[in-house]
């Protein structure tokens, strides 16, 4: 007699449901790295576009340039606001994913920790059943040696 596992069914699918939440979370924290990295970018070109303006503002340029440079600088700043909800919004997703995948990864252990203890019930009850057996072969045969 072999070991069945009255739930392999359910846990099948609890497997499932975790790799896909996995799946999911990498996703998301995929996407959160890719803002982040759009967003570190941004900052960085900010801070050379800002050197850049003290620069002309030492050297001497037109108000025209300066303008310009003002211009291009409100665009950027609005960029960044725009970059920081996305990478917002992508942190508050991947947070999300990950707390289900953790739900489904404790759902799955569940069930993988009654797997094993229903295992070792059916180990000793085999044993107990052999053991059992074994007592009564070696009762059979001392009556019939008596």
């Amino acid at each position: 007699m072999t070991f069945s596992f009255s739930l392999q069914k359910l846990l099948q699918v609890k497997e499932k449901e975790r790799d896909e939440k996995q799946k999911h979370f990498e996703v998301s924290r995929k996407q959160f790295e890719e803002a982040g990295y759009r967003l570190y970018h941004l900052l960085r070109d900010r801070e050379q576009m800002i050197v850049g303006v003290e620069g002309y503002a030492t050297s001497g340029t037109t108000i025209a340039a300066l303008q310009t440079a003002q211009m291009a600088s409100e665009r950027m700043e609005k960029e960044i606001v725009h970059v920081q909800g996305l990478a917002n919004d992508a942190r508050a997703k991947m947070n999300v994913q990950k707390d289900a995948l953790h739900h489904a990864t404790i759902e799955l252990k569940k069930l993988e920790k009654l797997k094993v203890k229903q295992h070792e019930t059916y180990r000793q009850e085999e044993k107990l059943f052999e053991q059992q057996q074994l007592d009564e072969t070696a009762t059979l045969l001392y009556i019939r040696q008596n």
